[in-house]
C-alpha cells in the first residue's frame, strides 16, 4: 500500500508541476491575449526501482528491452515498447473531451485530425489548428469554465524496471513523425552494441554518442526527403541501472 501511495503521489506531483507551469508562467502575446504558443513535453523521474514518468502532446518516451525471442527467424534483438501516450484529437476519448468543451475534429486534405474551435466572438478560422489534442501553453483554448480544449494535463505512468530493460529514448515529435520507434531502438542497440553494465556504458560512451547522432541526422533526412521543413528534432538516450 505504502509504495502505490508513493507512486501515484510522485506522478501526481509531475503533473501538478506541469499544470503550475501553464497556468501561472507562461507569457501572454504583446498585446496581453492568451498565448497562442504551445509545445509539447516528456519527462521522466529515475528512483531506485521504477521510473515516473510524464508527457504531454506527441513527445514520447520509449523503452528498448531485450527480445525473449531473439534468434528465431526474422526477431530482431531489441523491442520498442512505449510507455507514453500520444494525445491526437481522433483518440476516442480526447475527441469526447474536446466536443463536450465545444470544440470540433476535423480530418483535412491531408488525413491529419484537427481541432476546430472558436473563443468569443473570434471567427473560428482566426485560431490555431493543432493536430495535438493536449499541450502546454496553448492559453487561447482556455474555456469560461476553466477547461482547457487543448489539455495541458499529462498522461502519467511508473515502469517497474526489469532485468531485460536495456535503455530508454525521450525524444520529441520531430524524430517520432518520421522514424519508428522499433526503427530507433534499433539503430540505438546496434550502434552503441548494447552496454549491460555501469562500466561498459561508460566504455561506450563515444558509440552511444554516435547511435544519438545518427538518430537526428536520420530523422532530419527524412524530413527532407518528405520536402517538408524538419520539425524540431531533440532526442535523449538514457542508459539506467538498478544495480
Amino acid at each position: 500500500m505504502q509504495t502505490f501511495c508513493l507512486t501515484s503521489c510522485l506522478s501526481m506531483h509531475i503533473a501538478e508541476i506541469l499544470l503550475n507551469i501553464t497556468k501561472d508562467k507562461w507569457r501572454k502575446t504583446v498585446e496581453g491575449e492568451p498565448s497562442f504558443s504551445g509545445t509539447t513535453v516528456a519527462c521522466a523521474l529515475f528512483k531506485v526501482d521504477r521510473v515516473h514518468g510524464a508527457n504531454v502532446g506527441d513527445s514520447k518516451i520509449v523503452l528498448a528491452t531485450k527480445n525473449p525471442n531473439y534468434g528465431d527467424r526474422g526477431e530482431p534483438a531489441v523491442l520498442a515498447k512505449e510507455l507514453s501516450k500520444t494525445h491526437r484529437p481522433d483518440d476516442a476519448e480526447e475527441k469526447q473531451r474536446i466536443e463536450n468543451l465545444g470544440g470540433t475534429v476535423y480530418v483535412n486534405g491531408n488525413g491529419m485530425a484537427r481541432i476546430l474551435w472558436q473563443r468569443g466572438l473570434s471567427p473560428a478560422n482566426s485560431l490555431p489548428r493543432p493536430n495535438l489534442s493536449r499541450s502546454l501553453g496553448d492559453l487561447w483554448s482556455y474555456t469560461e469554465n476553466r477547461e482547457y480544449v487543448m489539455s495541458p494535463i499529462p498522461h502519467t505512468f511508473t515502469h517497474f524496471v526489469e532485468d531485460d530493460d536495456l535503455f530508454y529514448v525521450i525524444a520529441s515529435d520531430g524524430v517520432w513523425d518520421v522514424m519508428e520507434p522499433q526503427e530507433v531502438v534499433k539503430i540505438i542497440h546496434e550502434i552503441s552494441g548494447g552496454p549491460t553494465t555501469r562500466n561498459d556504458m561508460v566504455n561506450k560512451k563515444a558509440l552511444i554518442s554516435i547511435a544519438l547522432q545518427t538518430i537526428v541526422h536520420s530523422a532530419y533526412r527524412a524530413w527532407h526527403k518528405k520536402c517538408c521543413l524538419a520539425d524540431n528534432i531533440s532526442c535523449i538516450i538514457i542508459y539506467y541501472y538498478t544495480k
